[in-house]
């Protein structure tokens, strides 16, 4: 009996590790079923936060969804977006992606010097609202913090509770990074929320320098090289007005742009990195580990993949335990990788990128078809 692990992560701008994990069991049974071998498949989707959260959230924890109504990140409009309710738990679970997400940015409004994390904001005031209203029963607020347009340090998300940037002149500014370094004097009222903050983050960086949110992930936001400087100072310049620095900066993540810090540093959010809730959480430490063959995967594979992100989080769970782990991505840039990890690029059977994606069903059925391939050649017995 061959016993296979499919956990995938979400698939960035493509596919949700929920909906990554069907296909590949689908293409797995089949070329299975031609090699004649017995199997059992176990689906377990992933997610680091990031894309796909609330999916995820849905299938292991079972659910209700509720909508909220909120601006949307570019302002020209309202969105309905949904939000997942545990009445056990009594836990709202909430992703930053399907609200500030960069899949919700056309490309050519993509420009984190001008986006803002504001939207964030309005929807836990409203979600504060509705618990004071009894409307929910809920005493915390799980946020999944990933996949964002936004490199603002929260300062969008802090206006809507009347957190406030003005110049040396007292002329309010908008709270984007653009106005940063204009900014003298920060006002803040701060609003007592009803419920306490978690946040899953699907990296492991801080807020500042060579590993940082700016220097790591704005410019696949939209950032310029001169945007990625003013950031990096507008982050140093604003985390002053707010009384933080030396080993206070340390202590701040740098997930969703910023967005984790501001929610740690204000409103004492607790974070769980991505590792502690996939393995307890999601509960994929209890699973039996007996298994021959595991399988992940990724949209792509590159230095952020290092920052404990979904697909290195599977591979370092199962290294050691004698199977042979296979992780599917849209395109490996990994310059090195783990001897015992077989990649297996979805680009590789197409012409281009946009065609991969376009056909990403196909894909991923030449690459269940590849795994098959190598399972023969070892001869597991099933």
């Amino acid at each position: 009996m061959i016993k296979v692990l499919i956990a995938p992560n979400s698939f960035k701008e493509c596919a949700y590790s929920t909906d990554a994990a069907n296909l590949i069991a689908d293409s797995l049974k089949k070329g299975f079923q031609n090699l004649n071998k017995k199997n059992h498949i176990t689906e377990f989707p992933i997610s680091d936060g990031g894309d796909g959260f609330l999916q995820v959230v849905k299938k292991h924890f079972k659910t209700d969804t509720i909508y909220y109504k909120i601006s949307s990140i570019t302002g020209s409009s309202t969105i309905k977006i949904p939000v997942e309710y545990s009445k056990n738990k009594e836990t709202l679970f909430i992703e930053s992606a399907q609200i500030i997400g960069l899949k919700l940015v056309p490309k050519k409004l993509r420009n984190p010097m001008k986006l803002s994390s504001a939207p964030l904001g309005e929807l836990l005031l409203k979600i504060n609202s509705d618990i004071a209203k009894s409307k929910i029963n809920a005493k915390k607020v799980v946020i999944g913090i990933g996949g964002t347009a936004t490199n603002d340090l929260g300062m969008g998300l802090l206006s809507k509770f009347e957190f406030q940037l003005s110049d040396k002149n007292c002329k309010r500014l908008d709270a984007i990074p653009k106005n940063f370094l204009k900014a003298n004097v920060f006002f803040y009222h701060p609003v007592k929320l009803n419920f306490k903050i978690q946040i899953v983050t699907d990296v492991e960086n801080p807020v500042l320098g060579s590993t940082g949110a700016t220097n790591i992930f704005a410019r696949q936001k939209g950032a310029g090289e001169k945007d990625i400087t003013v950031m990096e100072e507008g982050f140093e310049h604003i985390l002053n007005l707010w009384g933080v620095n030396g080993e206070k900066v340390m202590q701040l993540s740098g997930a969703g742009g910023g967005v984790a810090a501001a929610l740690q540093y204000f409103f004492g959010a607790k974070t769980i990195n991505a590792k502690k809730f996939i393995l307890h959480h999601l509960g994929l430490a209890k699973k039996n580990h007996n298994f021959n063959i595991v399988i992940t995967g990724e949209g792509s594979l590159d230095n952020q993949t290092l920052l404990n992100k979904g697909a290195m989080i599977i591979y370092d769970c199962f290294k050691s335990k004698n199977a042979g782990i296979y992780c599917i991505c849209g395109e490996d840039n990994l310059i090195k990788k783990p001897d015992t990890l077989k990649t297996i690029e979805l680009r590789s059977f197409f012409g281009s990128r946009e065609e991969s994606i376009k056909k990403f069903s196909k894909g991923i059925s030449f690459a269940c078809q590849a795994i098959i391939n190598d399972i023969s050649k070892h001869n597991f017995k099933g």
